[in-house]
């Protein structure tokens, strides 16, 4: 059963700009996701995998593919949209 959920951003992808704080969530998971962001977006999730190697997390990692949004309407709405899903 999951009793903490953090999510730790890769902020600039670099991997010794990820806080203390940040470095320890992931050591400390028993799983990490890892989104896969689609085409021409392949590095952000080598970045993610070079972060954890980075800090020397051992969780699980669990791939998965983010919702796609509706690019016809206007940013704002597609944000609030994909949050409905």
């Amino acid at each position: 059963m999951i009793t903490e959920l953090w999510l730790v951003g890769i902020g600039t992808g670099s991997p010794v700009h990820v806080t203390l704080e940040g470095a320890q969530a992931l050591r400390d998971a028993s799983a990490v996701l890892l989104p896969q962001k689609g085409a021409g977006k392949d590095d952000l999730a080598q970045i993610r995998q070079d972060i954890l190697r980075s800090v020397g997390a051992g969780a699980e990692v669990l791939p998965f593919t983010m919702p796609v949004r509706d690019e016809s309407l206007p940013y704002q709405d597609r944000v609030a949209r994909w949050h409905d899903e």
